[in-house]
């Protein structure tokens, strides 16, 4: 069997506000690094690419048109042109989207909004304000990259190449003997000993504070069980007897560098809390799939990234997180010492 959680499912889980595992990741170094986390703007080409993979794998159908848009420039503004089109873009969000179509970036009801928005940036500073509007408003990739905003609303902008990408790692995943029995659909499906699980979230406490987490994927394995009611009649009931947690990751770097990320990224601190989450999981979670969870008799199976490259896709691998691991995640490491001096900072787990 195969359960894909709903794009509503998915918008109440981003709304709820239970802690999650990136929340804590942020908060590592102290507040003042959380909160400068919290104001960093725009997204990261890698995570767009990551993001865009994990809703054509693990995705309902539709999900990909729906929250993406590809655009066609094959070549785009500055990083801080956009940032400039960007914040212009932005000031009209009040405005209904049939009545987008009246503005472009060189009329003359926005030169006001984009001279604010120059002054914002502090781009070229050198320069007259008038000549800045003027390469700004006068620029083609900038009109173009404006018109591509106005069609993309609501959705995230993927490039030509970025594209091309992410269809490399997809078709590598689906075709690769080590990954293609996580992305076989129709055997899943079919599968009547597993429940396989994409993007379901899950609600659970710690201490008796809310939190949640959203595996890319989660392998309920399951025995036929059969019972005796009162009257003396004989049911089968699905049992689970073993979990496995999965989790999707692209790298632009080859996939044995992958324990770089790990280490970069604290990942180590993702996976524990998908192990410790599926653990914790209510009741209710259970009775909606229809198995009984008989804690004490399941299996909980090596955590595992599935890792591909985005620069040298076709070789993608498990990254199966070891126990050692899984406890930095949760319980973090000490600070160790030489000779009363502090030699290497430890780690703080969730």
């Amino acid at each position: 069997m195969l359960i894909i959680g709903t794009k509503e499912q998915i918008q109440q889980y981003r709304e709820h506000p239970g802690m999650n595992q990136s929340t804590l990741k942020n908060v590592q170094y102290g507040l003042a690094s959380f909160l400068k986390k919290q104001d960093e703007e725009g997204p990261i080409a890698s995570f767009e690419r990551g993001s865009a993979v994990d809703t054509i794998l693990t995705g309902n159908e539709g999900d990909f048109k729906d929250l993406y848009y590809i655009s066609a420039l094959e070549k785009k503004p500055s990083d801080k042109e956009m940032e400039i089109v960007n914040l212009v873009f932005d000031s009209l969000s009040d405005i209904e989207e049939d009545s987008l179509t009246q503005f472009s970036l060189d009329s003359s009801i926005l030169k006001g909004v984009v001279q604010r928005s120059i002054e914002q940036v502090g781009w070229q500073p050198n320069w007259k304000i008038e000549t800045r509007v003027e390469k700004i408003t006068g620029n083609s990739l900038c009109q173009e990259y404006f018109e591509d905003l106005k069609k993309s609303i609501g959705k995230t902008i993927l490039s030509q190449a970025q594209v091309e990408q992410i269809d490399a790692v997809v078709d590598s995943l689906r075709k690769s003997e080590t990954t293609k029995k996580f992305f076989d659909r129709k055997a899943l499906l079919e599968n009547e000993n597993m429940i396989v699980l994409y993007q379901v979230p899950i609600y659970f406490e710690i201490y008796g504070i809310g939190c949640k987490g959203l595996p890319d994927i989660a392998i309920l394995f399951l025995d036929n069980v059969e019972f005796e009611n009162e009257d003396g009649t004989k049911v089968v009931q699905k049992t689970l007897k073993a979990i496995q947690v999965l989790d999707l990751k692209t790298i632009g770097r080859d996939n044995l560098e992958f324990f770089e990320s790990v280490m970069s990224y604290r990942y180590e601190i993702q996976a524990a809390w998908y192990v410790e989450a599926i653990q914790r999981v209510n009741k209710k979670f259970w009775d909606d799939l229809g198995v009984i969870f008989p804690k004490e008799a399941i299996e909980i199976l090596p955590f595992a990234f599935i890792v591909e490259s985005v620069s040298t896709p076709g070789r993608p691998l498990m990254y199966f997180v070891d126990e050692a691991l899984l406890l930095q995640g949760k319980e973090g490491t000490q600070d160790i010492y030489y000779q009363d001096r502090l030699v290497k900072k430890g780690k703080r787990g969730f």
